[in-house]
């Protein structure tokens, strides 16, 4: 599992790079950079929640274990679907008709607005695990960074979700 989504983001990193040059008429290839380099501290930030939940199996503290998961599953889950969002961000700028784009356009809107409503659950259970395990630092250590990343996020969704919305015709 861990593989496969090492060889997605290695995927799409390279598709991105490829698409330097290339032209599209609602993103540019730095947009497809920001989201691959948001999606990459992101993944550090997971792994390494991953490594103090190993951690804490490996001594017995299953009460911390049960925070860090929560904390490690909201940094998968937003991940999952940063994935799928940028996924749609490379296809569209790949696209040279502008019926087909505007398709995958309608598909990204419909991501960026899952991505838009996961963040601050995300945010509101990690508080909730930090809580939880108040006397665990390494639960609020892992917590909070987790919470510092993913407050780098609003910005560049919004302005990514405003680019869409202005891209796409109003239904008459």
């Amino acid at each position: 599992m861990q593989e496969h989504r090492t060889l997605r983001f290695l995927f799409t990193t390279v598709a991105v790079l490829f698409l330097l040059s290339a032209q599209a008429s609602t993103f540019q290839a730095s947009d497809g950079q920001k989201l691959q380099a948001l999606r990459k501290r992101l993944y550090t930030v997971t792994v390494d929640v991953t490594h103090a939940v190993n951690q804490s199996v490996e001594i017995g503290n299953y009460s911390v274990v049960n925070c860090l998961s929560l904390i490690h599953d909201q940094g998968q889950n937003v991940s999952t679907i940063a994935a799928g969002v940028s996924d749609l961000m490379v296809l569209s700028l790949l696209m040279k008709d502008s019926d087909d784009e505007l398709q995958v356009l309608r598909a990204l809107q419909t991501w960026l607005a899952v991505l838009t409503g996961s963040l601050p659950k995300a945010r509101d259970i990690i508080n909730r695990a930090m809580v939880q395990c108040s006397s665990s630092p390494s639960a609020n250590a892992k917590g909070q960074a987790l919470l510092n990343e993913l407050s780098n996020w609003d910005d560049p969704i919004e302005q990514f979700s405003r680019t869409v919305n202005r891209a796409i015709p109003a239904k008459r």
